[in-house]
């Protein structure tokens, strides 16, 4: 085979460094069933292998479970190595493999442990960051793959899933041009919004920056298509408004006494946004309402608040839905101004 290591005489007391830099350099999976038990029960050596031939996936799971019978079974659920190989595996699981729902699973599960604990924590003590992520810090202190999953997890969770509208939408809403962005730098831009969130998963990303880089890439694609998206943003926001008003219309919100459309025109004209909307301002003036019924009142003084809400904060059409006409709005904003 040409490798300098003889797997049958030397691999029971080759130094674990050693073993694995072969193994980097090879990509030989026979060295792993030549190692002593030793190393079959040293963990670090056990994650590394699965880093290295992650792209295996039947092999590190045959790995991982040989590594699982030595904890013991009544612990298997709340021990740290089987977490952290869970997360290690459902990181490099394919989508349509046979176990991806069930990593997939088991991590959703793990997730929704930890965010009970940081509940239970939080009512207990005044000092505990807001995402939970100086808990994570001294629960798994010092175990990197755990945090790491915890950190993307959480940063996912921020920027992609806990507000309304996409990522682009986000940074839209709360930035003004790509330029200040540009100015103060990607990862320092992320670090200071996350400083505002979580301290601690801030200074942990800080000297972790590679936690960062795939909201890096996509920061810097929506900064380099930032005017495409402001061109489209009109017709996107006559789209939003248009909904709401046809939403309204069908659950006959405010009555069904006036014709809906009509008085959505007599807004624009009184806001001067006829032409954005394609409309014509002497026959919307022409064909004015003779009679303001109630519900038509009503209509007017909330579509102005709706307008206002969508060209000046860009809200999305699920936020309208959520936000209470008297003043109070649903999903918290994520980025700070």
């Amino acid at each position: 085979m040409g490798y300098v290591i003889v797997y049958n005489q030397r691999s029971d007391t080759m130094e674990k460094k050693q073993l694995l830099e072969e193994m980097r350099r090879t990509k030989d999976k026979n060295l792993y069933y030549e190692c002593s038990l030793e190393l079959y029960c040293n963990f670090d050596f056990i994650t590394e292998v699965i880093n290295i031939f992650c792209d295996d996936f039947d092999f590190i799971d045959e790995v991982a479970e040989s590594y699982v019978k030595f904890i013991p079974e009544e612990d298997i659920n709340s021990n740290p190595e089987y977490i952290e190989l869970c997360m290690l595996l459902g990181q490099y699981v394919p989508k349509g493999h046979q176990y991806y729902e069930f990593y997939t699973n088991r991590l959703n599960g793990i997730y929704s442990v930890f965010l009970l604990h940081v509940m239970m924590v939080k009512d207990q003590f005044d000092d505990v960051s807001e995402l939970g992520f100086s808990i994570l810090m001294e629960d798994h202190k010092g175990r990197k793959n755990i945090l790491d999953y915890f950190a993307r997890r959480l940063m996912d969770e921020l920027y992609h899933k806990n507000h309304c509208g996409s990522f682009e939408d986000l940074i839209h809403k709360h930035c003004e041009n790509p330029e200040n962005i540009y100015a103060e730098g990607l990862e320092a831009f992320f670090i200071r919004n996350l400083y505002g969130v979580d301290e601690s998963l801030s200074y942990y990303v800080f000297d972790h920056s590679y936690l960062l880089s795939s909201l890096i890439d996509e920061l810097d694609e929506i900064c380099e298509n930032w005017y495409d998206y402001e061109d489209n943003l009109s017709f996107k926001c006559v789209e939003v408004i248009k909904e709401w008003v046809n939403k309204k219309k069908n659950e006959s919100t405010y009555g069904n006494d006036f014709d809906y459309d009509q008085a959505m025109n007599e807004v624009l004209l009184s806001m001067n946004f006829c032409e954005m909307f394609g409309l014509n301002r002497r026959e919307v003036y022409a064909n004015q309402s003779k009679i303001l019924s109630f519900g038509m009142a009503r209509f007017k003084k909330d579509l102005k608040v709706i307008i206002n809400k969508v060209l000046m904060e860009r809200m999305t059409l699920t936020e309208l839905n959520n936000l209470n006409l008297d003043g109070e709005e649903g999903p918290k904003k994520v980025l700070k101004p």
